[in-house]
């Protein structure tokens, strides 16, 4: 719009101040709305949102499998923050695009991440997940699991990971398997060098489709870590 020349329409020349004032109260009770509906996002999901308690936000999910995730992730010992955002396709566990930004490219590393650069960084994310890979955000943060299973639709899903080879006390390869109604199928087989198994960490469950992403956690050694993201459909395959 330009200037204040659009106080007019295709039938009647000018409007009638009573509509005038009725438009100005409607962009009055909407405008402010719609702006924190936009804002929403960033002030619930920043850098203090990820902590060692909450590593892992799903943003969202699309209606083809597509997922957006932020991951607070391991610094090496040396301090800092670190934080991913990526887009992973759940339906083959590949990523589709991936950005992070590093404390240490801002002064000393150890003052954390300026605001400002956090919310910029957070909002080409978002515009990511929507433009780009049509996935709604929604803010959800993921299902911690009871246990071992995945509670959905009156059924439950158990999650087992198991070793698969072991050299020299190390897990080297390790494999993840759902099991539900008697029946099983592993969803993914993944070579390591690990002192112990990852664990059953988080689950987000497609609002469109019966589909699931389940989240490992490992731990090496030196207090390190990290996530292993496998997707997994509930109702085929077993």
């Amino acid at each position: 719009m330009r200037g204040t020349k659009i106080i007019k329409n295709n039938y009647s020349g000018t409007m009638s101040m009573p509509m005038i004032l009725i438009i100005i109260a409607v962009l009055i009770t909407v405008c402010p709305h719609i702006e924190a509906q936009t804002g929403s996002l960033v002030s619930l999901i920043t850098k203090d949102s990820h902590t060692e308690k909450n590593p892992i936000w799903i943003w969202g999910w699309s209606r083809d499998g597509k997922i957006g995730i932020s991951e607070l992730c391991d610094s090496g010992g040396r301090g800092g923050i670190i934080i991913k955002t990526f887009i992973l396709n759940a339906v083959n566990d590949a990523v589709l695009w991936e950005r992070s930004i590093d404390s240490f490219d801002f002064g000393d590393g150890y003052s954390g991440i300026p605001e400002n650069e956090i919310t910029a960084f957070f909002n080409n994310f978002r515009t990511v997940c929507r433009q780009r890979f049509r996935i709604e955000i929604n803010e959800g943060r993921s299902s911690a699991p009871s246990g071992t299973v995945i509670s959905h639709n009156r059924r439950s899903y158990d999650v087992t990971v198991n070793s698969v080879r072991e050299e020299d006390g190390m897990i080297r390869r390790y494999s993840v398997a759902v099991e539900t109604g008697g029946r099983s199928k592993t969803i993914l087989s993944k070579d390591a060098f690990l002192p112990a198994l990852p664990k059953f960490f988080l689950y987000s469950i497609s609002p469109f489709e019966e589909r699931a992403l389940i989240i490992l956690r490992w731990s090496g050694f030196s207090e390190s870590y990290g996530f292993v993201y496998a997707g997994c459909h509930l109702t085929s395959g077993f």
